[in-house]
């Protein structure tokens, strides 16, 4: 009887903590297309001169892509 609660409790632990993207996020909110994707001060680029020479525009390109890789890599690991 203690593990089935012990169970019990370990498994709405889980529950209250797991992310489910389709119920999470709100898929028909507008994207921000200025919007940062990323902390630039963790981007392999910042602070370089080719950083320094890009556009608002492909930073943000720049750091969209680094967003999207780290999250591909995370999701393969997983």
């Amino acid at each position: 009887m203690n593990q089935e609660r012990i169970a019990q409790r370990l498994l709405r632990s889980s529950a209250s903590r797991s992310y489910d993207p389709q119920v999470d996020i709100d898929w028909r909110a507008p994207i921000d297309e200025d919007k940062l994707y990323f902390p630039t001060r963790r981007l392999p680029l910042y602070g370089t001169p080719l950083w320094e020479s890009l556009s608002p525009e492909q930073r943000i390109e720049v750091a969209r892509q680094e967003a999207i890789t780290l999250s591909s890599v995370i999701i393969h690991a997983e």
